[in-house]
């Protein structure tokens, strides 16, 4: 039973215990009246009355009973509205004690303003923030001013109804100066009305401060990037210039050396064919040395244009070419059908060029060559992968494979330039991919690199015949 509850009924007890009192002492007062003027005994009066004075009597204490059960009820009733009323106290006082409890965990500064302007509240944040001015208005406590702020936006909120928002600086209790962000908003009753506003005040001097850093970083780093576009532009000339400059000397030490070789070779004699053949083969190195240079740096400034690309139709058209420059070789290429990629395709053309006459070139010496272009799934990621069974390496060499003029250790009997896979790698970094490779002396290797964006169309596991030798 509740305290309300035990008061209640306490009450009830009293009321009728003071009515059953009334009517005793009404009767008992009734009885002395009675057998002080009418000649009869006290005790008959109180106990057996005559009937007539015994209906005056009853119909005195049912007139004594209606009005003690109209007073219990006016009592029931009263108790029931202050029951109500302090039920509804200690709700609005839990509501209030909840709300408040809201507003200061915020971590913003929360006030709330009436239609005055008069500050009504402050959370602690906000305390601390501006200082306690509970009771104060709030252009005299903020701006100390006398009258309305032009431009208030609480008393515009007030006006269209809408919520506004502004950053401007302020006045921190501690901090001093600081910039905030303030977003006031109105307040309505349960019919619509506009009572009070709300205002959130937020110290963004953090935020202005990285803003600012980003910005200055921003315009250092465009001025950057425009000095390093000139930069690479101007080297980019530059090396384009060099280049035709060394293909023009190029060109005249093979027109010597064609002259030279149409010589007699009694006149040449064998030590000067020699040292024609050597040059002609430098010539021709570095003709192609130029050309590979070329081709990394144009791939590196180059805007992708990316689309669908079918990687095993390219890589079969580039096993045809490698086949028809020695057609006696006996290769067997293994090509998996159906290996879609998103990327450039002039790109990724150079990308599997460079992989698979790497592996047609250091695969020569098995018999038969064995060539593989398959896809396979590593961790969620699409790989596409060129296999071989051709000469292999140590992996401790694998990382200088992509270096510039990077070659094996055993690779010097083998032609090239050691621009291939550094190439290569540009490429598949340039599509957001990656590449690694796994090898075993003397059992060949496999490159597997996968391209962002890269898209498989249809899974198969077919192969395609060997390309004709």
């Amino acid at each position: 039973m509740t305290e309300i509850e035990r008061k209640r009924r306490n009450s009830t007890t009293r009321v009728i215990l003071f009515g059953l009192a009334l009517m005793s002492l009404s009767w008992l007062f009734d009885a002395i009246v009675d057998a002080r003027f009418v000649p009869s005994a006290f005790s008959r009066q109180l106990f057996s009355p005559d009937p007539d004075e015994l209906a005056l009597r009853l119909a005195f204490l049912g007139t004594q009973l209606a009005f003690i059960v109209y007073i219990l009820v006016l009592f029931t009733r009263r108790e029931a509205l202050e029951t109500a009323l302090a039920g509804a106290l200690q709700q609005t006082a839990l509501e209030k004690a909840r709300s408040e409890a809201i507003l200061e965990a915020f971590g913003d500064g929360i006030s709330i303003q009436d239609l005055d302007l008069r500050v009504i509240y402050q959370n602690a944040k906000h305390r601390e923030m501006m200082g306690d001015h509970r009771g104060e208005y709030c252009f005299t406590a903020y701006q100390k001013r006398a009258d309305i702020c032009p431009g208030c936006h609480v008393a515009a909120a007030f006006r269209d109804g809408q919520v506004h928002r502004r950053e401007t600086a302020s006045e921190h209790a501690v901090k001093g100066h600081i910039d905030v962000e303030v977003v006031s908003t109105p307040l309505r009753d349960a019919g619509g009305r506009i009572f009070a506003g709300i205002e959130a005040v937020r110290d963004i001097t953090e935020r202005k401060r990285a803003e600012a850093t980003i910005r200055r970083i921003s315009t250092d780093l465009e001025g950057r990037t425009r000095e390093l576009s000139a930069a690479n532009a101007e080297l980019e000339a530059f090396g384009s210039t060099l280049a035709h400059d060394i293909r023009s000397f190029l060109a005249r030490i093979a027109t010597a050396t064609e002259v030279l070789q149409q010589l007699d070779s009694k006149v040449l004699g064998a030590n000067g064919r020699f040292c024609v053949e050597t040059i002609t083969a430098a010539s021709d190195g570095m003709e192609q040395l130029i050309e590979s240079i070329m081709v990394l740096s144009r791939i590196s400034h180059r805007e992708l244009h990316r689309e669908s690309v079918d990687l095993s139709t390219l890589a079969g058209a580039i096993a045809v070419e490698l086949q028809q420059t020695a057609a006696e070789r006996d290769v067997v290429f293994t090509i998996t059908p159906g290996l879609i990629a998103h990327g450039d395709p002039g790109l990724l053309r150079i990308a599997l060029q460079n992989l698979l006459a790497n592996a047609w070139k250091y695969s020569r010496d098995a018999h038969p060559a064995r060539i593989d272009f398959s896809g396979q799934v590593e961790g969620g990621q699409r790989f596409f992968c060129v296999a071989d069974n051709g000469i292999g390496f140590d992996m401790a060499e694998a990382e200088r494979l992509f270096r510039p003029f990077g070659r094996l250790s055993g690779g010097r009997a083998f032609p090239g330039v050691g621009i291939g896979l550094t190439t290569v790698k540009r490429i598949v970094l340039r599509h957001g991919g990656n590449i690694h490779v796994s090898a075993t002396p003397g059992h060949g290797a496999r490159f597997c690199f996968s391209l962002d964006g890269a898209e498989q169309e249809q899974e198969r596991n077919l192969e395609l015949p060997a390309a004709p030798a």
